[in-house]
């Protein structure tokens, strides 16, 4: 008996390891030759970028996909430093343990991106992503890494100039705007045309949801307080602060449709509404305008909620 328990296991882990084996296979093979799927839209983008972008995908491309597969030293979209500098890195490894300096990994990702491009004169920086399949299966492609690229015009041709592999990105610079009560527009009707815009700006990690980096700037629009130069020219957010919001907002967002909810202290919420509840209104507004500044918010709900 002890002798068939003994050989049963090691055929269990075997099949095992061949069913995964084939799934992870199938996985591949279905996948290897898709094209590259990036989430920045082109149409955001002019016409010197659009070219970057094409630039990138279409070497990258030649680097992921097997049937695309083309030798960086032949390839048409790298300079000759940067495929001098590939060489030196490779030969740098002197048969031991390396990585690809092209990819800047030791496994194939399922796409590279980019997902930031800055020109400046005849040198462009991009941040691209990048996404990977596990070794078997693919748990979780949307866990990415960034990095940086720089690119040379060349002629009329944009040329990948470096690829970045020991300077990974962790955090981004988001310029964006928040809006607040203007007082020099009192005599406006009760909703949005009484605001205005503040800029603003914040670091938040690249791996933030878009859902967490809302709910830090409506957080902001809350709790920051205004500057004197900004008091000066007539903006208040003197109802915000009567408010008395401690809890930070709660924000759900899906398919475009982005709810926030305040919880307001009941007392505070009946005196307003008795008094003066345009001001209610004029808060909604404020919301929803930071939040359409995003082009994935389509409809947004503010409830006004008392706190529990």
């Amino acid at each position: 008996m002890k002798q068939k328990g003994f050989t049963i296991v090691p055929v269990i882990i075997i099949a095992v390891v061949i069913i995964a084996g084939g799934l992870g296979g199938y996985l591949y093979l279905k996948n290897k030759n898709k094209p590259v799927v990036c989430t920045q839209e082109t149409k955001q983008l002019n016409p010197e970028q659009k070219k970057i972008k094409e630039v990138i995908e279409n070497f990258y491309r030649t680097r992921i996909f097997p049937s695309h597969f083309v030798s960086y030293k032949k390839s048409p979209y790298l300079t000759d430093g940067l495929k001098k500098k590939i060489d030196q890195i490779i030969a740098s490894f002197e048969g031991g343990p390396g990585y690809d300096p092209i990819l800047c990994a030791q496994d194939i990702p399922a796409y590279v991106c980019p997902e930031e491009i800055v020109i400046k004169d005849n040198e462009a920086n991009v941040i691209v992503s990048d996404s990977f399949w596990a070794h078997i299966i693919p748990i979780n492609p949307e866990v990415h890494r960034y990095y940086s690229i720089t690119l040379e015009k060349v002629n009329r041709d944009w040329k990948i100039s470096d690829i970045n592999c020991m300077d990974p990105i962790h955090e981004r610079l988001v310029n964006f705007k928040v809006y607040y009560y203007d007082k020099s527009k009192e005599n406006s009707s009760c909703n949005g045309n009484s605001i205005s815009a503040v800029d603003r700006k914040e670091v938040f990690p690249y791996t933030y949801p878009l859902e967490m980096e809302i709910s830090d700037i409506i957080t902001s629009l809350i709790s920051r307080p205004l500057t004197e130069e900004e008091k000066n020219k007539g903006l208040s957010k003197d109802f915000i602060d009567s408010l008395e919001i401690w809890v930070s907002p709660v924000i759900s967002f899906k398919n475009g449709d982005l709810t926030v909810s305040l919880s307001i202290n009941q007392k505070v919420i009946d005196d307003i509404i008795s008094k003066n509840p345009c001001q209610f209104n004029i808060l909604k507004a404020q919301i929803e305008s930071t939040a359409k500044q995003f082009p994935e918010i389509k409809q947004v709900e503010t409830i006004i909620e008392p706190e529990k």
